[in-house]
């Protein structure tokens, strides 16, 4: 059972993993709606507040899809701004957690990733043998 630090940690990946898919949804909801109207934009088009609005004026939107993106633009905003936020906060408790470090250092894993896996290992002593993430009661 996760206790303290971990658990917080654990809790706080999971809360910015919903806010990623919540952006995410939004995201796919506003390129539905330019591909309804024939417009084709990238992934990235609609990251930045700057690339959303360009995307926007693309069409001449009724005054009810105004609306639909004028809400869809400002829910990205914000998952946006939660997510800096909440990554900030996880790479900070994750640098206190025993392990961080070498994990960190492995290619690939960055700081959120370090986090989840030091947030789930917890004690590298649970597991059956040093070269195994299986508990040992498995």
């Amino acid at each position: 059972m996760k206790e303290g630090t971990h658990a917080e940690l654990a809790s706080l990946v999971a809360i910015r993993d919903h806010t990623m898919k919540m952006r995410t949804s939004a995201l796919n909801k506003a390129r539905g709606l330019l591909n309804k109207h024939g417009i084709k934009v990238g992934r990235k088009a609609l990251s930045s507040g700057k690339g959303f609005a360009k995307a926007m004026g693309l069409h001449e939107w009724s005054r009810l899809e105004r609306a639909e993106l004028k809400a869809i633009a400002a829910r990205v905003v914000l998952f946006t701004e939660q997510d800096k936020e909440l990554k900030a906060e996880i790479a900070v408790a994750a640098k206190t957690l025993p392990g961080y470090e070498n994990l960190i250092s492995i290619k690939g894993i960055g700081e959120i990733g370090a986090a989840l896996l030091s947030s789930s290992i917890v004690d590298i002593g649970n597991f059956a043998k040093s070269g195994s993430l299986t508990p040992s009661s498995a």
